[in-house]
């Protein structure tokens, strides 16, 4: 796991290259990057290959992960905030539990994703409210291909009254967006 720790910005620019991870686990969470400062992920233009777009590829050849664990490309957390522009990310193979952007709101996160492809085997982007902080989700001019692409599980545990909602703030209309299975 690559982790960029709370109050850390850093940036990453792919240069039209593609980074691959596999996981044979079979139990517990698994994250390729742990984001809970600020991580922006690009692709400039790489003149020897002529290739813009770099990608992120994670293949999970373990058996299927159940609900107590999940496969994580990105695990924003803890006030993270993930940038993606014009990459393509992938989290593939197993079918249950696999995400590319996990936001996981133990502290506000944020999200904006902008001329990408995000691709799962599950679910492209799944929104975890599980406190009482506000999730921020921005997509604009991006694809998101999985068995669902977006999924917000609001969970209130024991005890939250009615005036604590979790909250989400999502804009996916503000640009053209291609969502497939």
């Amino acid at each position: 796991t690559l982790k960029v720790a709370a109050g850390k910005n850093v940036i990453l620019d792919l240069y039209g290259h593609t980074i691959t991870a596999e996981s044979d686990q079979n139990s517990g969470n698994r994250d390729v990057f742990d984001v809970r400062g600020s991580l922006t992920i690009i692709s400039t233009s790489n003149a020897l290959t002529r290739s813009t777009n770099g990608g992120i590829v994670y293949e999970h050849k373990g058996t299927n992960m159940g609900w107590s664990a999940s496969t994580n490309l990105f695990n924003i957390t803890d006030g993270g905030v993930l940038n993606l522009s014009g990459i393509t990310a992938k989290n593939l193979g197993g079918s249950d539990m696999a995400f590319v952007a996990h936001l996981n709101n133990w502290g506000e996160c944020t999200l904006n994703v902008k001329n990408c492809v995000l691709e799962s085997t599950y679910i492209a982007v799944r929104v975890f409210n599980s406190g009482n902080d506000m999730n921020n989700v921005t997509i604009k001019n991006s694809t998101l291909k999985g068995k669902y692409c977006f999924w917000v599980h609001n969970y209130k545990g024991a005890g939250d009254s009615a005036g604590t909602d979790e909250t989400l703030n999502l804009d996916i209309l503000n640009g053209t967006n291609t969502f497939e299975y």
